[in-house]
């Protein structure tokens, strides 16, 4: 393969280095460096935009019309696309609390496209793996997943799943029976996040089971219990844990700002990951729209409820997450790095993917002044946006 040449304003592990060149061989970063005085040919010129390390969604479910839990192979990259033109380059699969029958055909799917990515050439983001969101979650907070699919946590039936080879992470309740067996074996795998969420779960619960593995919050704040002056929940847990990372939806609807500068002010920029948790809907017109099984969801905006107003999921997207935490008062590369070195390392891929360096994935997003996506590249390929 020919050698690309990529001209941006660099925004690099703790820096942004301006008028810089990414050099590309294979797919691969083969050298970053200062463009002054290089008067070569360069394949994209991108000198008025950011140029960093493609993001890294942990939490997501679906869009364009379609979700991967029920979704197809066609569906897939349809959901990818989607991902790519908002600079996402790689993604966890969501799988929804839902009937077993179909998370092992989800699995199985999935399994099978992820296989033939590896010899088959698709223009979009990459699934990593999958993420399991329950079922082995509290009934008192499912959120707008379905009550009735939610299940006793069960290390066998966790075993089965994890069996696929593919799992890296999945959302529990700590509080429940059968939880701590489940998050000590996963947990001991390399790779797999153990995460709590939709969980009842107290500050002292939450702290016993980090001592198990649990080593990560999902959606932070969303379904847990909140930050008291007499009782800290899991939010206060997560907060002042050392050994957690928090995932946070910087939508400013999820999560009101102030609180998102709070998250950030106490855990740092290391213990955040920015997600989306975007469904089906992500990407669709306002309106009503009814679902597989027959609920109606409402879309305002980047606003996704069910009809009593509960929130529904996300239509967010990375690049506006990076613009919102900027918005908080992070720094540019703070920001960015919480949508893809963070979890490059949560998920131990941070010497493959999530960073601008040598020997790295040349898995790239584009930015404009207004931290809005114009272009990403995967594997060194455009996948999305155009030449600038």
């Amino acid at each position: 393969m020919a050698i690309v040449k990529i001209k941006g304003i660099l925004v690099k592990k703790g820096e942004v280095q301006r008028d810089s060149l990414i050099e590309i061989e294979d797919g691969i970063i083969a050298a970053t460096y200062p463009a002054a005085g290089y008067s070569g040919v360069v394949d994209y010129n991108f000198s008025d935009y950011y140029v960093g390390p493609g993001f890294i969604d942990l939490h997501l479910h679906g869009a364009n019309g379609t979700s991967f839990t029920h979704g197809g192979h066609d569906d897939y990259v349809k959901i990818l696309k989607y991902c790519a033109s908002h600079g996402t380059t790689s993604v966890l699969a969501g799988i929804s609390t839902c009937p077993k029958a179909e998370t092992d055909a989800a699995l199985t799917s999935f399994g099978q496209y992820i296989s033939r990515a590896k010899t088959n050439y698709y223009a979009c983001a990459k699934i990593l793996g999958v993420h399991l969101e329950g079922p082995f979650i509290s009934p008192e907070k499912p959120g707008a997943m379905d009550p009735a699919y939610i299940a006793s946590p069960s290390l066998e039936q966790y075993k089965l799943w994890e069996s696929s080879g593919i799992l890296k992470m999945i959302t529990l309740a700590p509080e429940i029976a059968g939880s701590k067996e489940v998050i000590e074996y996963a947990s001991a795998c390399p790779g797999v996040i153990v995460s709590a969420g939709h969980t009842t779960a107290n500050y002292e619960q939450v702290n016993e089971a980090v001592k198990w593995g649990l080593s990560h919050l999902t959606h932070f704040y969303n379904a847990m219990m909140g930050l008291n002056h007499r009782e800290p929940g899991a939010v206060g847990a997560g907060l002042f844990n050392p050994g957690l990372t928090i995932e946070l939806i910087s939508d400013f609807i999820h999560v009101h700002p102030k609180m998102l500068e709070l998250a950030w002010l106490i855990k740092g920029t290391d213990g955040i990951c920015l997600v989306t948790d975007s469904v089906e809907l992500a990407g669709l017109s306002d309106g009503c729209y009814i679902n597989k099984n027959g609920a109606k969801r409402i879309v305002q905006g980047s606003k996704i409820t069910t009809e009593n107003g509960t929130i529904a999921g996300s239509a967010h997207s990375l690049d506006t997450a990076v613009h919102n935490m900027v918005e908080c008062g992070a720094t540019v590369w703070d920001a960015w790095q919480m949508a893809s070195y963070n979890p490059a390392t949560k998920l131990g891929m941070e010497h493959e993917i999530g960073s601008v360096a040598a020997g790295m994935c040349a898995d790239l997003a584009v930015l404009d002044k207004s931290l809005k996506c114009v272009a990403s590249f995967v594997d060194g390929k455009m996948v999305a946006g155009k030449q600038a």
